[in-house]
């Protein structure tokens, strides 16, 4: 048995992303494969979604200033065989355990610093920065490219390491719901679907374009919290956030799903769009579904390519068999072999 550590601040932020699906999902994928080890969180005071854990340490301070003091130390951190920062907005301080280890997500503040605040992209960089000098900090990544990236950066090529994100399947499809839902707001039998918080890097702003210039194409529905920024999106059905059940009803009633941020670090939702079985339109930035031929690509920045691409999406082959194909092309992306990528990371430490 070992004990991990893991920091949820993700779980107490105000616009859950896929970091916080990511952390909800690991420590799902961790329950189930592993229950014999003692799952130990920690965190701003928060109310938790029913996460399995073996237990929970709240920090009272309000998120940001806790965020700033786990720039220079582990407070909270309990004593564990395995710190694992869930992100780089986790502790990287000076605590001597077993092995540390840390999800890095991507690098956009770099590649896009448009899409964040100055002190943002000050704050991810000084942390990276930290990261990289610690030395011994075993790094997962979700794909290659970021690894070559990390690599050519300084970091320890043995230090490095893919993992898998997973999709979830334990969620009770909700039709009734949603069927209810598309009615009251008009949507009819055939629609497209884009999930995702609304903000300028979503590029629904274009996207919106792209689906005026159509009109006579199906509706495009959307999901997803509020974000940040002002972002145009007349034309589009905005549905909010929707329970887990809803979602995963709504995913599979789509005609076809549609995901074209101008950048990624992975891109779950068009991942969940495969699982569900839909056809896909996504942008060439999404890391998750480069070099599928089964899946409509498009440039994020070209408005008219978009629109071209609303059009061969609906074209693409859905019958049953299509559909269990893009089903299986997913099939090992669940949070339990999330949970034993992360674990085979951490074999490095020796059972008590």
């Amino acid at each position: 048995m070992i004990s991990i550590a893991l920091n949820l601040d993700q779980l107490a932020r105000r616009q859950p992303g896929g970091i916080t699906t990511y952390v909800r999902g690991l420590i799902s994928g961790l329950s189930e494969v592993s229950p014999e080890n003692r799952i130990l969180g920690f965190g701003p005071r928060s109310e938790l979604g029913g996460e399995q854990l073996d237990s929970y340490r709240a920090i009272h301070l309000p998120l940001p200033v806790l965020t700033r003091l786990w720039s220079q130390s582990d407070l909270g951190l309990p004593s564990a065989d395995i710190a694992h920062a869930t992100s780089l907005a986790g502790p990287l301080g000076k605590k001597k355990f077993a092995l540390r280890s840390i999800f890095v997500h991507d690098l956009l503040w770099r590649d896009y610093p448009e899409f964040f605040t100055p002190r943002g992209v000050r704050f991810h960089e000084a942390k990276y920065q930290k990261l990289r000098s610690l030395g011994q900090v075993q790094v997962l990544v979700g794909t290659t490219a970021l690894a070559d990236r990390l690599a050519q950066d300084g970091f320890p090529r043995d230090h490095i390491h893919l993992s898998r994100l997973g999709i979830n399947t334990k969620v009770n499809v909700d039709h009734e719901a949603a069927a209810e839902l598309l009615s009251r707001v008009g949507v009819p039998t055939e629609f497209f679907l884009t999930v995702g918080t609304r903000e300028p890097r979503k590029n629904l702003e274009r996207l919106a374009a792209a689906k005026r210039s159509r009109p006579d194409l199906p509706p495009l529905v959307m999901v997803g919290p509020d974000g940040w920024g002002s972002t145009d999106s007349t034309g589009l059905i905005g549905l909010g956030p929707q329970s887990a059940g809803v979602l995963a009803a709504l995913g599979e009633r789509a005609t076809a799903h549609v995901f074209v941020p101008i950048a990624e670090g992975w891109g779950l939702p068009a991942v969940e769009a495969l699982a569900a079985g839909r056809p896909l339109l996504a942008s060439s930035s999404v890391p998750s579904v480069q070099n599928r031929a089964d899946v409509i690509l498009t440039d994020p920045l070209d408005v008219d390519a978009m629109a071209d691409a609303l059009e061969r999406v609906l074209a693409l082959p859905d019958s049953t068999v299509e559909r269990r194909m893009r089903q299986h092309s997913v099939a090992d992306l669940t949070w339990a072999n999330c949970a034993n990528d992360h674990l085979a990371v951490w074999s490095q430490v020796s059972p008590h």
